[in-house]
C-alpha cells in the first residue's frame, strides 16, 4: 500500500462515515445507526430514490466503499445479496456490527476498491456513493468495478463534480479571501475543506466531460446532477431549481455492455 493510500485509510479510521455527524451518541450502537440514518436521509433525501433499495432483491450487490454501512444495510433490507468493502478496518468492523444488529445477512471485507478482491464478473449490481473521488486512481477503480459486473450488471456511483456551489465557495472563502491560493494548489485547497473533519488527503472533482470519458467502457443510462448541501441554509432554497448546474454531485447509473 502506498503511503498516501495508507493515510487515507487512516484518515477514515480517525473519522468514519458519520462519526461527526451524530453527537453523543456511541459509534456502531443500535442508536447511532437509527440516528445516523436518519439524518443522513433528511439531509440528502435523494439517496433513496437514486439508489432504488428496493430494486435488487435476490441480486449479487457490492457496495465500494461501504462506510459504516447505512446504506448497505438497506440492500440487505431489501433482501439483496450484499457485499460491502471499505479501506477502513473501523468503518468494516461497524458496517458488520451493523447488519448484525439489524438481523440481516451480508459480507464485509477491507479492501481498496482499485483491487477488489473477487473474480471477473461476479455482480448485479455495482453502488458507490461518494467515495472514488478519495482514491488516487479513480479510472482504476471505476476499471475494476466493470471487471467484477456481469454482462448486462448495472452500477450507481456518485462522485463530486467541479462546477458547483460548493466548489466556487471554497475557491472563494479560503482560496480568494484568506489567500490559501498563494501557497496551494486548487487540488490541495479542495482537499482541505470539502469533508467534515476539514483536512482530508485526497478529495477530487469531476467535470461531465472528465466522467464520460473514465466510463467508456460502460454504456450510460443517466448522468444527472444535483445537491445543494445545507452548509449554505439561505442560498440552499435559492438554488435547488438551479442544482442540475450547481449541483455538488454527479449521480452517473450506467450497464456493462460487454463481457
Amino acid at each position: 500500500m502506498t503511503k498516501l493510500k495508507r493515510e487515507i485509510q487512516e484518515y477514515w479510521n480517525n473519522f468514519p462515515q458519520g462519526s461527526l455527524r451524530v453527537k453523543n451518541v456511541k459509534l456502531c450502537s443500535k442508536e447511532f445507526f437509527l440516528t445516523y440514518q436518519l439524518h443522513r436521509y433528511q439531509v440528502e433525501p435523494h439517496i433513496p430514490r437514486i439508489a432504488e433499495f428496493g430494486k435488487y432483491k435476490g441480486k449479487k450487490v457490492l457496495e465500494v466503499g461501504c462506510g459504516v454501512g447505512i446504506d448497505l444495510i438497506q440492500f440487505a433490507k431489501w433482501k439483496a445479496e450484499v457485499i460491502g468493502i471499505d479501506i477502513s478496518k473501523r468503518s468494516i468492523t461497524c458496517a458488520r456490527k451493523g447488519l448484525k444488529l439489524f438481523n440481516l445477512a451480508g459480507e464485509t471485507v477491507v479492501a481498496d476498491a482499485e483491487n477488489l478482491p473477487f473474480r471477473n464478473s461476479v455482480f448485479d449490481h455495482v453502488y458507490s456513493y461518494g467515495v472514488l473521488h478519495h482514491t488516487p486512481n479513480t479510472e482504476n477503480a471505476i476499471n475494476e468495478i466493470h471487471r467484477v459486473l456481469k454482462k448486462g450488471g448495472t452500477f450507481t456511483i456518485m462522485l463530486y463534480a467541479k462546477w458547483s456551489i460548493t466548489f466556487l465557495y471554497i475557491l472563494l472563502r479560503f482560496g480568494l479571501l484568506k489567500l490559501e491560493l498563494l501557497h496551494k494548489s486548487i487540488e490541495q485547497l479542495i482537499s482541505d475543506h470539502m469533508e467534515d473533519a476539514g483536512y482530508t488527503p485526497l478529495a477530487k472533482l469531476y467535470t461531465k466531460k472528465q466522467i464520460i470519458k473514465m466510463f467508456k467502457d460502460f454504456k450510460i443510462l443517466s448522468l444527472e446532477k444535483l445537491h445543494i448541501p445545507r452548509r449554505y441554509p439561505f442560498l440552499a432554497k435559492i438554488l435547488i431549481p438551479l442544482q442540475h448546474v450547481l449541483g455538488f454531485y454527479f449521480i452517473i447509473k450506467g450497464l456493462k455492455i460487454e463481457g
